[in-house]
């Protein structure tokens, strides 16, 4: 029933990544910051995503159908002293259980 156990050849993708400086987060003066996709960030960082598997596993009750399904998330991180210190994500579930055309 594991996302990565259904779609074992899943490979997700940044389509934006938006940041906010660690300077204009309330009470993060002096922040350093980290390496994400060769870049230093730090504050706030939004990244949305895409991701593209095979259905090869069985998944919410959905038997295995061979399909490319695509579906896509926002991620929302929030780095501190070099740490990411909070991370809130959503994906759209219900686009990929209608793929794979199970009754929702």
């Amino acid at each position: 029933m594991r996302l990565l156990a259904a779609f074992p050849d899943l490979e997700a993708r940044a389509l934006d990544v938006v940041v906010e400086p660690a300077a204009t987060c309330a009470g993060a003066s002096g922040a350093t910051s980290v390496a994400i996709g060769g870049a230093k960030v730090s504050g706030t960082i939004a990244v949305r995503w895409t991701a593209v598997g095979t259905h090869r596993g069985a998944y919410l009750g959905a038997e295995p159908t061979g399909k490319r399904i695509t579906f896509k998330g926002i991620e929302v991180i929030r780095v501190r002293d070099g740490r990411i210190t909070a991370r809130w994500g959503e994906w759209d579930g219900l686009d990929l259980l209608g793929q794979l055309e199970r009754d929702l």
